[in-house]
């Protein structure tokens, strides 16, 4: 019997992308392959484009921008409740670097299924390593990688690590059964983190594999580093990684305040010359106070065995 394979494509405003995201998926080798798009709220072209050159792809719409956690959660839920072996979950500004992608994969994890989560290698668009994803191997991955990479001396269909980040990860049936989804209090930035804390927590493994490639075209995006909201956006992601961080490995309330509280400190005196800089910085932690009860639930919860975040009602 042929495997369950759900891929989810979580989209907002990304008509640039949506030809060679869904083109990847949709000539992908394998068999009983579901591929849902989130839609957040696209004002754009690419539902239009999706519609009419990717008829197979299911579409759900939101009608809002939920962010990343939430819209993923909602095609965690319906793969789940179908009864899913496999989800892909893969970023829309990304692609599979070949149609034996996904399917070598799924291969690769069935000869591992000690890893909840296993992710390719990423690249830029020009081909070259992915910073952020060379910055987490480097971080987490124990050195058998980096030697065997040097050596071209592959010893290992996967090569576990600490945390990479969600832009393409194969999600095994056991893990979403142990760990459900997303943790909800993190909108944008840090749920990925916070996800990969509870797999290791329930006694699976991440990893990377190694000769099997995706793009993640992250280049595109460089512009908005000039933006000052942008700026203003990263500052306070840092706080939600932080949170992601304390309390994936503490339940204590006082950590979480003082470590939350010095972060936003150091950051108004790194902006004290940007005053409105430190009113965003200000707004969005006295957000996180008054969301305080909601966060700690929530993450008493994801220490739980009804960790699961998903909503089995909703979307059919």
């Amino acid at each position: 019997m042929s495997l369950n394979i759900y891929t989810i494509v979580v989209t907002y405003n990304g008509e640039k992308w949506a030809e060679r995201c869904f083109g990847s998926l949709v000539n992908s080798d394998i068999e009983n392959h579901t591929i849902l798009a989130i839609d957040n709220g696209s004002t754009d072209k690419t539902l239009d484009i999706i519609r009419r050159k990717f008829p197979q792809v299911k579409i759900i719409e939101t009608g809002e921008n939920l962010g990343f956690g939430k819209a993923n959660n909602i095609g965690l839920s319906l793969a789940y409740k179908n009864n899913a072996d496999y989800v892909f979950l893969i970023n829309q500004d990304a692609w599979v670097d070949s149609n034996q992608t996904l399917k070598q994969m799924v291969n690769i994890h069935e000869k591992n299924p000690d890893y909840g989560i296993i992710s390719p290698v990423h690249l830029n668009a020009d081909r070259t390593l992915d910073k952020g994803f060379s910055n987490y191997v480097k971080a987490g991955v124990d050195n058998s990688f980096l030697l065997d990479s040097l050596s071209r001396n592959i010893s290992r269909d996967a090569y576990p690590v600490k945390f990479v980040n969600a832009a393409s990860w194969l999600i095994s049936k056991k893990c979403i059964s142990r760990n459900g989804g997303f943790m909800p209090a993190f909108p944008h930035y840090g749920e990925d983190r916070n996800y990969c804390h509870r797999v290791i927590n329930s006694d699976l493994k991440i990893g990377i594999v190694p000769g099997i490639l995706m793009v993640h075209d992250r280049g595109n995006r460089e512009g908005r580093k000039t933006d000052k909201s942008f700026k203003f956006r990263k500052n306070i992601a840092y706080v939600d990684i932080l949170i992601s961080i304390t309390t994936s490995c503490s339940n204590s309330i006082f950590i979480f305040f003082s470590k939350t509280l010095f972060e936003l400190l150091k950051k108004i005196w790194y902006k004290k010359s940007q005053p409105f800089a430190v009113i965003y910085l200000i707004l969005a932690y006295l957000k996180i106070l008054y969301n305080l009860r909601d966060i700690y639930h929530q993450v008493l919860l994801s220490k739980t065995k009804d960790s699961h975040f998903l909503d089995f009602n909703i979307y059919n």
